[in-house]
């Protein structure tokens, strides 16, 4: 009889461990995947809010960003040095300013411009560079110091940019800004 009875106990534990692992996969892989784990909708779930546009403030981390202007079919940028664009520059003027309570290094390499078909476009730093004069790639930017910056793209002859994704950091995941 105490066979049958530690059989049963062994049976009832492993089962109640598989329970117990199963249910805490879940909850994980719900976490991870972004899927909810209950039925209910939070109260007060609104629906987004459209991407602010030129002019308006947006904050990624501790870097809030104001772009003032968007200029695009310039065909070659320089004063001294000069480079043609493969198709045509636009160049982007912003304002970066740093919100939070340590030094944040802008980098404009991180900026992203999107097509209204989705084609992302990494920034030229040359251009950038000729363009903007003397304006480092990754310019440390004090708590509440705020720098302007320029940033070129050479897209298409054809193409226009509808967002830009701007970053405080290379792992950030950016706020958008409508362009058109």
């Amino acid at each position: 009889m105490a066979g049958v009875r530690k059989r049963r106990t062994v049976v009832w534990v492993t089962l109640g461990a598989i329970a117990v692992c199963g249910v805490c996969g879940f909850l994980t892989a719900s976490r991870f995947t972004g899927e909810s784990t209950s039925d209910t909708t939070p109260a007060g779930n609104q629906p987004p809010r459209p991407a602010p546009g030129i002019g308006a403030p947006a904050r990624d981390g501790t870097l809030e960003f104001t772009v003032r202007s968007v200029r695009c079919g310039v065909e070659q940028v320089g004063d001294v040095v000069q480079k043609n664009a493969a198709g045509q520059y636009c160049i982007v003027e912003l304002t970066v300013r740093n919100v939070g309570d340590a030094p944040q290094a802008f980098y404009n390499t991180n900026q992203e411009a999107h097509s209204a078909d989705g084609t992302r476009y990494e920034p030229d730093w040359e251009a950038t560079y000729d363009a903007s004069g003397d304006q480092q790639a990754d310019e440390a930017i004090n708590p509440g110091n705020e720098i302007d910056a320029v940033v070129v793209y050479d897209i298409p002859k054809d193409a226009k940019i509808q967002t830009l994704t701007l970053h405080d950091s290379a792992m950030s995941s950016g706020v958008v800004i409508r362009i058109t």
